[in-house]
């Protein structure tokens, strides 16, 4: 009868030690999720630095946000820039020296009946 106590007791402690080992590395974060959460925190610091022009178009593009890299790389000192996505989504990219006094706030899509470069 003994026996079979310790048994018992030795069932019911062990998967409470697990779980709580279980919680706790849940709580450290990977590599992946620090990616992540970069590539986010810098798409919601550009919002505003960028805009998407959606030409004959009036659905919601679907847009990889990890082209954040190369809206920073590509953004001119003292140009606007457009990058081509796709064959109706172009990116237009502000120049850092418009963005000097803080973020102007540009709206994230415009629907566009053409390309111009005219503004």
């Amino acid at each position: 009868m003994r026996l079979f106590t310790l048994i018992a007791i030795a069932l019911f402690a062990v998967p409470r030690a697990f779980a709580s080992t279980n919680h706790y590395s849940h709580s450290i974060p990977n590599e992946s999720s620090i990616v992540v959460d970069d590539i986010g925190t810098r798409w919601e610091n550009a919002l505003g630095t960028f805009q998407l022009e959606i030409i004959k178009s009036r659905k919601l593009p679907q847009i990889d946000i990890s082209i954040i890299d190369e809206i920073e790389t590509q953004r001119h000192a003292t140009q606007i820039i457009y990058i081509s996505y796709s064959e109706n989504i172009r990116i237009k990219v502000l120049p850092y020296s418009m963005l000097e006094d803080g973020n102007p706030g540009l709206e994230l899509r415009v629907y566009v009946d053409s390309f111009s470069d005219q503004e």
